[in-house]
């Protein structure tokens, strides 16, 4: 009896652990990409970078226009690095200013930085 009690015990604990152990700390954002001029549609690259715990597991991110407007969801294999990238590709029409972020849905949300950027494509 005794020794089933430990293992269900073990059994259970090992399980919380794995399922809450991840965390994201911060998350930047930044734009890689060549040029924002030229012939329209201008396609950007932005990368977010997660500073983790060092745990591995899973996350779920929005990208986010600067109304709030969810732009595209990704989910993230996080690995034990402590950091780990993203890259999202935007297709830009025409001529804009604006910015982007994003936000994990997380329990305690973790939100990026707002990075302005501006399209001048013709």
């Amino acid at each position: 009896m005794k020794k089933s009690i430990i293992t269900a015990f073990t059994l259970l604990a090992g399980f919380s652990f794995s399922a809450s152990a991840q965390t994201i700390d911060k998350i930047y954002l930044t734009l890689d990409s060549a040029s924002n001029t030229g012939h329209c549609p201008r396609y950007l690259k932005f990368k977010a970078v997660l500073l983790t715990d060092r745990h591995p597991g899973t996350a779920t991110i929005k990208w986010l226009n600067a109304n709030g407007s969810i732009l595209h969801t990704s989910t993230v294999l996080l690995t034990s690095s402590g950091q780990d990238v993203v890259v999202f590709e935007l297709g830009i029409p025409t001529k804009i200013s604006t910015s982007i972020s994003v936000i994990t849905t997380a329990a305690k949300p973790i939100q990026s930085n707002q990075l302005s950027y501006s399209v001048s494509c013709k």
